[in-house]
């Protein structure tokens, strides 16, 4: 057994997060889904300045009863009824640290962020969840639901493509380490970053 194997995954992980900010800081964060694009990245009728906005944006979650939902919180309807289907494409109009960002911490899975989706999203009177997600997105092009696979492929693989040809001087830079042996990408990092391989996959002329 290796040493990977006796770690936890919560640590390894962690090590690649750690990895992957010491990694940007050297090849340029462009190749950070939160990056802002140089123009609106446009998708049919939905634009977003960053490829983590469209992903977040148009994320679809199932709410039982939108009367419960924070007046304040700019969802859209999908498809209306019961339960209704919504998402938040506001977050795709913010360009600068979207990370920091109060709708990127409402949408960012994870259980830490639960407990802000519950205030907002609301609770039923019997303590249940009034939201679900649907673990599809809305495509911005055809307009109906899709699983992550196909939303991977039909928006965000041509996200990066256009985001990463508006870099041409950073990937060529990106190359020329790569050739030297410098800068790859880890398992770490690819564990704790699934748009890595996207990334590598456009570097070396494959995306």
């Amino acid at each position: 057994m290796n040493g990977l194997e006796h770690e936890s995954a919560a640590a390894i992980r962690a090590r690649g997060h750690e990895e992957y900010r010491r990694w940007l800081q050297v090849v340029g964060a462009c190749f950070s889904p939160l990056s802002p694009s140089e123009q609106p990245l446009q998708c049919g009728s939905w634009s977003s300045w960053t490829i983590e906005g469209l992903y977040q944006g148009l994320k679809l979650f199932f709410v039982q009863d939108c009367r419960l939902v924070h007046p304040y919180l700019p969802v859209q309807v999908f498809s209306a009824g019961m339960p209704t289907v919504v998402h938040v494409p506001a977050i795709m109009r913010v360009r600068a640290d979207l990370v920091r960002h109060d709708l990127f911490r409402l949408l960012k899975s994870g259980r830490k962020y639960t407990s802000r989706r519950n205030r907002h999203f609301g609770l039923l009177g019997t303590g249940r969840r009034n939201w679900a997600w649907t673990e599809t997105w809305r495509h911005p092009v055809l307009d109906v639901a899709v699983d992550r696979g196909r939303f991977r492929r039909e928006v965000i693989v041509p996200a990066w493509r256009t985001v990463l040809s508006q870099h041409e001087a950073d990937v060529a830079r990106l190359r020329a380490l790569w050739a030297a042996g410098q800068s790859r990408i880890s398992d770490e990092m690819r564990r704790a970053h699934s748009h890595l391989g996207l990334v590598e996959k456009f570097v070396d002329g494959g995306l």
